[in-house]
């Protein structure tokens, strides 16, 4: 990793992202008693972890509610989750405001929404 790259991620205070598509390969799975599964990668759950020992909060903002997600956010340390949004740049303003943190310290993943400047 390059020096600018290496100082560029020094300043990374949150990391959020949106559950399908992201976390999971986009699938979702619905079993006849309404049971839904999703498929986690367990890299992806390493580099949470990594991210948490970094120093990076982690969090999840998502349209849907699912348990499978309560339980690999409990397992890898996601701190803040946040489930069954339909508006995501609401939930993410809110969150960054109660937490004290700049819209420019956090890079997103597959978010919809974005912070204005």
């Amino acid at each position: 990793m390059s020096d600018a790259l290496t100082e560029r991620a020094r300043h990374i205070g949150l990391l959020l992202m949106d559950c399908d598509g992201v976390l999971t390969e986009g699938f979702i799975h619905l079993l006849p008693d309404g049971t839904e599964l999703k498929s986690f990668n367990s890299q992806d759950g390493h580099g949470l972890k990594l991210a948490r020992r970094a120093g990076i909060r982690t969090g999840v903002i998502t349209g849907r509610r699912s348990p499978a997600l309560e339980q690999r956010a409990r397992e890898t340390g996601i701190e803040f989750l946040c489930q069954a949004t339909s508006d995501k740049a609401q939930a993410l303003t809110e969150l960054l405001t109660a937490q004290g943190i700049s819209p420019r310290r956090w890079p997103s993943s597959g978010m919809t929404c974005r912070m204005s400047r």
